[in-house]
C-alpha cells in the first residue's frame, strides 16, 4: 500500500479513513472502541469460556488476488465496503466536526481507493471460537 502521510492526508485515502476512524473512537466517544476483534478471544476466556480458539484470515478488499477464491471474497468485500462507506463514516465525522457534505466529498476518494486493484489491501478477519464450560450440577 502506499505509505501513510503523518502530517497530512495519504495517497491513499482508506488509511486516513482509517486513520480519523480510530481518532473518533479516542476523542469523540472514547467508551465505544471500533477494532476490538484482536481482544475477543481474550475476554472469551476472562469470562470462563474453554477451548477458545482464534483464527485470522486475510480479506481482500477488493478483486486484487489471482487466486479465484480470494478474488471471489474480494468482490463480496468491495460490495460490501462500497454499500456500508457511508453509513461506518457519518457518527464518527460528524462528531469531529465534519459536514455532510466534507464527509462525501471525502468518501469519493475512499471509495477510489477501495476500488483500486493496484493496491493490494487486506483486512485481518478474526474468528473466535469456544464452549461454555460444563455446568457443575454436584455444587448446586
Amino acid at each position: 500500500m502506499p505509505p501513510e502521510n503523518p502530517d497530512g492526508y495519504s495517497a491513499y485515502a482508506l488509511h486516513d479513513w482509517f486513520d480519523l476512524h480510530m481518532r473518533a473512537s479516542s476523542e469523540v466517544e472514547p467508551s465505544r472502541q471500533f477494532r476490538i476483534a484482536p481482544r475477543i478471544e481474550r475476554w472469551m476466556k476472562e469470562i470462563g469460556f474453554v477451548d477458545v480458539e482464534q483464527r485470522v484470515f486475510k480479506v481482500p478488499i477488493n478483486t486484487w488476488p489471482t487466486d479465484e477464491k480470494l478474488k471471489d471474497i474480494g468482490k463480496w468485500s468491495e460490495s460490501n465496503w462500497l454499500e456500508a462507506l457511508a453509513g461506518w463514516s457519518y457518527k464518527p465525522f460528524l462528531g469531529l466536526g465534519w459536514s455532510k457534505n466534507e464527509i462525501e466529498v471525502f468518501l469519493v476518494d475512499v471509495r477510489k481507493s477501495i476500488q483500486d486493484r493496484n493496491v493490494h489491501a487486506y483486512m485481518d478477519f478474526f474468528v473466535v471460537t469456544g464452549r461454555k464450560p460444563p455446568i457443575d450440577t454436584k455444587s448446586s
